[in-house]
């Protein structure tokens, strides 16, 4: 009997192993996904997340503002009624005739006194729905800003104005907008929301207020470690409007203010706006970003703006309007840190602006592709602000009596305790304009005398002042990277010391072919300069015919193209081979297949194809050129030879290792052996 629990035992323990084995064998790893789990598209575990799928559900955050959330569809406020606002539609009728501006909200019986309208830099108060003698030249393009009350409660409204092909234009818009901003000054959103890569169209907000200040955004007020990435905000507005002398105005697409505190961080990735976004101020300040309007702390000591935006961009038009101060910037209007010892980290890393950027105010303005102002004004608080591999080519200006500053980066930038700004591997080809008083700079309008520009270009002959073409603020600045060769430098383009220079250059300069680019044959520097890395056209730049004029675009927002194909050996598919590519490496599959994708126009060269024990068939010789890749290409194939071993290791590179069929031949053959001498010791 003894032998008998001896037997029985070692065929439990058989047959326990034959069903562990199958499942090692196979590859997985004998677990399956947990139940109820949501992955977002880039992979985001959505487990604790509540998912947003209509209007409705949008503005029900507020009633969760430290929750978190994600877009499980496409929201189009022009077709989803489930959210209402209220509001009443304003008929709204621009004329421009004979040089002057007339403008026409509603009927005289529609507003009431504290009404405002604005147009550029004009401000004006009205007490009627006509607001006449506006004199306007005849190429204005402007975004006319429209605050007051209706009923007896605020609007606010924002469109786009081109003169110079106008006569009279009819459009109508509801008084509270579509969407009101989530989190308030005292309710501050600091949770997550998640676009999940999905966009919502049409939403306008609006924020109005006759005596404290305007917040508008589709996040209006965020607070602590709130976190917003992966959406995007589609042909829609953002309008902030404040009448009252002490109130500031404050819009962004996306946050119209963020608050920081002593630690932590906010974060935007992977997010983009194409609508307008205007900021307009009685007499306070107006401060306009088209990513965020504000971003600051209000902590005595220590604190620190931490705001990092990833990958995004803005295409949409960005306005602030001020009888005081404005500030407008394509991602940023305005940047700050007024806490002793603290610091200004806001980054912002591979991004872009398109949209018109335009401060106008009557005492002073700050305009940047990127960030408006970057200041911090605490007792020994460092401006730590960073921006790399980002472009701007909308159009930036700044119009005030004075101090007047626009930049294609930055407009103004200044510290009070250590300026370590740095400005790394950008260009503008945007227009900067400010008056004749002004100060403008293709990266930057102001720069104070420490912080750093390196590997950055403008297109030459962008510069105006008053109207007439200027020269960079920066030309004389000492930190300025003026291009001098150094050993560094030798290993980059060319040895004209001033090739590499952070200066103007011609639009042939700056639209070199890719080939050059990734030769090292152009302006833009691809070496290293100290420790500061160059420009690098394989993974974060790429140069597209037909796409941004000719000039570098980031690859991050390319179309993606697919090249595969097959490894094969003597014997048939071979897998574990690898295949290295520009910008890296793929491994084939069981099947002895591979597959990598690369932003569309990129040029491929895939550089080598090993595999322990195997050597490339010259009859599919490497390396292998594929050229710029616009399409996906398939059959990219390769055959490998044996190389002669002398006694390779089982189960090593050169052994396709057993099957899974023959895994189970012999997990059945145990455990039918087991069974059966089991079998035969009971019966004994």
């Amino acid at each position: 009997m003894r032998y008998k629990g001896l037997i029985l035992s070692a065929f439990v323990v058989s047959m326990f192993l034959a069903a562990a084995m199958v499942p090692l064998f196979e590859g997985g790893n004998g677990m399956n996904d947990l139940p109820g789990s949501a992955l977002g598209a880039d992979g985001t575990d959505f487990t604790g997340y509540t998912a947003i799928t209509t209007a409705a559900e949008l503005s029900d955050i507020r009633s969760g503002l430290n929750g978190k959330y994600y877009l499980a569809n496409d929201i189009d406020f022009s077709t989803d009624t489930s959210y209402d606002n209220g509001g009443v539609m304003i008929p709204l009728e621009i004329k421009v005739e004979s040089g002057k501006l007339s403008v026409t909200v509603g009927t005289i019986s529609d507003l009431i006194s504290n009404s405002i309208v604005r147009f550029g830099t004009l401000t004006s108060n009205l007490t009627a729905g006509v607001a006449t003698e506006l004199v306007v030249s005849n190429d204005v393009k402007e975004t006319l800003m429209i605050g007051g009350m209706i009923d007896s409660k605020p609007f606010a409204f924002s469109v786009k104005v081109d003169t110079s092909d106008m006569g009279t234009k009819y459009t109508s818009f509801d008084s509270n907008g579509n969407f009101d901003p989530i989190g308030t000054s005292s309710t501050s959103f600091t949770g997550k929301f998640d676009g999940n890569g999905y966009k919502i169209s049409g939403m306008n907000v609006t924020a109005y207020s006759s005596s404290s200040e305007a917040y508008s955004g589709m996040f209006g007020y965020v607070g602590y470690e709130g976190e917003i990435k992966n959406l995007g905000l589609v042909n829609g507005s953002s309008t902030a409007v404040t009448t009252s002398s002490s109130a500031h105005a404050y819009a962004g697409s996306i946050v119209g203010y963020y608050l920081h505190t002593y630690s932590g961080g906010t974060k935007i990735t992977n997010c983009y706006n194409t609508g307008s976004v205007s900021a307009t101020a009685a007499s306070a300040s107006a401060y306009a970003g088209g990513i965020i309007g504000n971003s600051t702390i209000n902590v005595t000591s220590f604190g620190q703006n931490n705001t990092t935006i990833t990958g995004s961009y803005n295409t949409g038009p960005v306005t602030a309007a001020s009888a005081s101060v404005a500030y407008a910037g394509g991602m940023i209007g305005y940047s700050a840190a007024s806490s002793s010892n603290g610091h200004n980290n806001t980054t912002i890393t591979g991004s872009y602006n398109t949209g018109s950027v335009s401060a106008t105010a009557t005492s002073a303005a700050c305009a940047g592709g990127m960030i408006g102002y970057s200041v911090t004004s605490g007792s020994s608080c460092n401006n730590d602000t960073k921006i790399t591999n980002c472009y701007n080519t909308g159009s930036v200006s700044a119009t005030a009596a004075s101090p007047v500053y626009a930049g294609g980066m930055i407009g103004y930038s200044t510290y009070s305790g250590s300026n370590l700004t740095a400005i790394t591997n950008c260009y503008n080809i945007g227009p900067i304009s400010v008056p004749a008083a002004g100060s403008c700079g293709g990266i930057i309008g102001f720069l104070s005398t420490s912080g750093t520009v390196i590997n950055c270009y403008y297109l030459t002959n962008m510069l105006s002042k008053g109207g007439v073409l200027a020269t960079d603020s920066l030309g004389t600045n000492p930190s300025v990277d003026d291009g001098t060769e150094t050993p560094e430098r030798k290993t980059g383009a060319g040895t004209d010391p001033d090739q590499n220079s952070s200066t103007a250059k011609s639009a042939g300069d700056m639209t070199p072919s890719l080939l050059n680019a990734m030769n090292n044959d152009s302006i833009y520097f691809t070496g290293t300069t100290g420790s500061t890395a160059g420009w690098d056209f394989i993974n974060t730049w790429i140069i597209v015919d037909g796409t941004n004029d000719g000039y570098p675009v980031l690859a991050a927002f390319q179309p993606t193209v697919t090249v595969s194909g097959t490894v094969t050996g003597p014997s048939g598919p071979l897998s574990g081979a690898e295949i290295t590519y520009t910008g890296g490496s793929a491994t084939t599959a069981s099947d002895g297949t591979y597959s990598f994708t690369v932003a569309s126009g990129q040029i491929v060269t895939i550089s080598s194809v090993t595999l322990s024990g195997y050597e490339i068939d010259p009859s599919t010789p490497v390396p292998n050129n594929l050229g710029a890749v616009t399409s996906d290409r398939s059959n990219v194939d390769f055959s490998m030879s044996s190389t002669p071993s002398p006694s390779p290791p089982p189960g090593g590179d050169d052994d396709p290792g057993m099957s899974l069929t023959m895994i189970i031949a012999i997990v059945a053959v145990i455990a039918v052996i087991g069974g059966a001498a089991a079998f035969w010791f009971i019966r004994k």
